[in-house]
């Protein structure tokens, strides 16, 4: 619509002109009507202003107010989810034995209030669970099964019902079981499955095996003990129990629940509450290392040094560092011949020391030297009371092994534990390990058993395998049969040990897979030195690096061929 306005210009002829607004817009004013005023742009100072005041002045109190009211209606809201709960929580209400008459046709129940205990339980918010690493192991597994197994072996994992009847077992799932089988991340729950514990004595035998000296500590050791200071700091220092020791030494034994790869107990030798049940006596050699019978990470590695290290070489590396010919160390001297023979064994050429974990080998321990050199380190120590010291470390370490197996009221155990306890080291495959046990079981399904004294007879036996290596050798070269008799006359006059008949019958059923009565002596003293050393002497690597170091070298070896054709 068209207005008039006056015109000031100086053409005096047209007073009143038509305004036409359109002509005074800009190219970026297409949407606003001035109405005849000409738009005047702010600096950037007077809108940095303008914009505040309206920022202050409207903005802020609106969103205020904004947020006042979504906070009641927030509130309103919870407090009706609260009754509904609440209404939902006592249905259907429970009623007292007793019931008020309020006339002829109606009855007021009591409803019995919820109980206190209840609603603090609802209270309480639920801890998420921490997945440790063994957990996290057997989900992994678990999942790789559902993954890439077939029908067969998943429908035997998971399934956790049997039933067993005249015709038959036959084995089923659960609609629980067979959700788990197809979800990944759901766990088998424990004790409803062959294969998750296999998987773990499995991985557990890989790193006795291959891993270093560190680890195995760390993985095997089960308890933790914190040092206060008088600045307040807190230290952690980590210890094996005589039973973690021997576990991680022993194939085939699995590590506790909760425990595993930095996962302890926590133990506080001051608070009297807390005792440790070592089962030890006592006079036990393990005592003479301090720490109330625990093991710290050097005396970890010097029992496995001890226990890889035949008393020949310790004869031969004390007469290298006895240097005036007494026979006799110093404390000085002892601490090379430790070293010496550590860097020989293959645990003390795989450590290497992780100040990161506090796993570092300090030396001989300072109890053992008190308990070698006096506690003013200046007496002696000959050979003979060392290799005394060496012969009752593994004296203890049999006494545990043997009263690991739960000996009856005469104190004996099955011929089968002491089979499994010789064959502990043999790396045999599962099928003959089990084909093994069988024979024997059933050929001493009614026997005394083996007891505590002829088992350490016949490992006092062991001791002298190689002289008794030797005996059979020559035996075996003149043509002469390995019979009982024969093993009988070798064990008397080599080891000087008198074995019962009951432990050579049961060493021949174990070795004597045809039964012809005659003994294989090359796998008998193979598998007889492995378990002396308890397989500590084994190479700890796969193998594969020196895959690579015969191939390179045959590589240089090999002089270039020129083929004719």
């Amino acid at each position: 619509m068209a207005t008039y306005r006056n015109s000031k210009s100086q053409n005096a002829s047209r007073d009143l002109e038509v305004y036409q607004p359109w002509k005074y817009q800009k190219r970026h004013y297409k949407t606003d009507m001035h109405y005849g005023h000409k738009v005047r742009r702010r600096g950037t100072a007077l809108n940095f202003v303008h914009w505040g005041l309206t920022l202050a002045l409207v903005y802020i109190p609106a969103a205020d107010w904004i947020d006042e009211k979504a906070g009641a209606a927030r509130d309103y809201i919870v407090a009706k989810l609260g009754k509904v709960k609440d209404a939902f929580k006592n249905f259907p209400p429970s009623v007292s034995a007793a019931t008020i008459d309020t006339d002829k046709h109606s009855k007021v129940s009591v409803v019995e209030p919820a109980s206190e205990e209840t609603e603090v339980d609802d209270s309480k918010k639920k801890k998420k669970k921490a997945i440790g690493f063994r957990e996290r192991r057997i989900i992994e597994y678990e999942n790789r099964m559902r993954a890439y197994s077939t029908p067969d072996k998943i429908f035997r994992y998971f399934a956790t019902v049997k039933i067993q009847s005249s015709e038959g077992t036959e084995v089923y799932m659960t609609p629980d079981d067979f959700l788990r089988a197809i979800t990944p991340g759901w766990r088998q729950p424990d004790g409803n499955t062959f294969f998750s514990a296999a998987s773990i004595i499995e991985y557990e035998n890989r790193i006795r095996q291959f891993s270093t000296p560190d680890k195995v500590f760390r993985y095997f050791a089960t308890l933790q003990v914190t040092h206060v200071h008088t600045s307040g700091y807190q230290s952690h220092e980590v210890f094996m129990t005589p039973d973690d020791f021997l576990r991680s030494m022993t194939p085939g034994v699995k590590q506790p629940p909760g425990l595993g790869l930095d996962r302890y107990k926590r133990y506080d030798p001051k608070d009297v509450h807390t005792k440790l049940e070592l089962a030890l006596d006592e006079d036990s050699i393990f005592y003479k290392l301090g720490s109330a019978g625990l093991i710290t990470f050097s005396d970890y590695i010097f029992l496995l040094t001890v226990l890889s290290t035949s008393r020949r070489h310790f004869e031969i590396a004390f007469r290298m560092f006895d240097l005036n010919g007494d026979g006799d160390v110093d404390c000085e001297e002892f601490e090379k011949v430790a070293t010496l023979i550590r860097q020989q064994t293959s645990i003390g050429s795989r450590h290497r020391d992780h100040s990161n974990t506090g796993n570092t080998f300090k030396g001989v321990n300072s109890a053992l030297t008190t308990f070698f050199f006096g506690s003013d380190l200046t007496k002696k120590l000959t050979i003979e009371r060392f290799l005394e010291f060496q012969e009752a470390l593994q004296r203890e370490i049999l006494n545990l092994e043997f009263q690991r197996k739960n000996p009856d009221e005469h104190g004996n155990i099955t011929e089968a534990d002491f089979t499994e306890l010789l064959l502990a080291y043999a790396g045999y495959p599962q099928k003959k390990k089990t084909k093994t046990l069988k024979r024997v079981k059933k050929l001493f399904h009614s026997s005394p058993g083996v007891s505590r004294e002829d088992y350490l007879k016949f490992f006092h036996f062991l001791n002298n395998i190689n002289d008794v290596d030797t005996a059979l050798t020559f035996y075996h070269i003149a043509g002469a049969s390995i019979d009982q008799a024969t093993l009988k006359h070798v064990a008397k006059t080599v080891a000087h040990v008198d074995l019962s008949d009951h432990i050579i019958s049961v060493v021949f059923t174990i070795f004597d897979e045809n039964l012809d009565g005659q003994l294989s002596n090359r796998e008998f003293v193979a598998v007889m030195k492995n378990r002396l050393l308890r397989g500590l002497e084994k190479p700890k690597d796969t193998g594969f690096v020196k895959l690579l170091q015969s191939i390179m070298k045959c590589a240089r070896e090999t002089k270039p061929v020129l083929l004719d054709f």
